[in-house]
This record gives C-alpha cells, structure tokens and sequence, in this order.
C-alpha cells in the first residue's frame, strides 16, 4: 500500500469482512449486513481504481471517508454494547476516522513511515 486510497480500500474490505462474520452469528441483520458488505466492497474497487474520480456532486474520497465514518461509528456501537472488545472497537474507529480525514481531502496522498 502507497497511498490512502489504498490503504482506504484495503479498510473497506476489512470491514466488510466483519459484516460477514457478525451476518453469519446474526440471522436478523443478514440482509443489512450483506447490502453493507455490497456496498463497502464496491467502494473498495472504485476508490482503488480511480482515486481521484467522481460520481456527481461527491468525489470518490468523499464517499469512502463517508463509509469509513459509518464504520467507525459501527465499531464504537459495538464496544459500548461489548465492554470487553470495547477498547479494541474504539482503537478501531479511531484508524478509520483518521484514514477518512485523509482520504476524503486527498486520496492519492501517499502513506509516510514506510519502511
């Protein structure tokens, strides 16, 4: 991973994996976690592919530091409604808002401290 777009992508699809996992215990939010895990990975590929595009009115940073925000607010709900993973939810969101920030102003900006 080079840039935040990347490692943006990469966020998404993590997040999308725990959608899945938490459909699999869950049968009542399948169907919202499923639309959750289309869309995030949708979202993974478009910002991947094109970071510095648009669709109308949002540019692809936008709409993926929106999901990444959604994310992040997902976690913390699951921290305070799980105290023993809360403080693992909330380092959680905290990357995803941080990675959001970033990316929503610009995506191609490349990740520091690489080694």
């Amino acid at each position: 991973m080079n840039t935040y777009a990347e490692m943006s992508a990469q966020l998404l699809i993590e997040a999308a994996a725990f959608f899945t996992k938490l459909a699999e215990k869950n049968q009542s939010i399948q169907r919202q976690m499923a639309e959750n895990v289309a869309t995030f990975r949708q979202m993974a590929e478009l910002i991947k592919a094109s970071p510095e595009g648009r669709i109308e009115h949002m540019s692809h940073g936008e709409m993926t530091a929106r999901l990444l925000n959604e994310a992040a607010t997902f976690f913390r709900s699951i921290g305070e409604q799980n105290l023993p993973l809360k403080e693992q939810m909330d380092q959680n969101a905290d990357i995803y808002e941080t990675v959001a920030r970033i990316v929503a102003k610009n995506p191609s900006k490349r990740l520091e401290n690489q080694g």
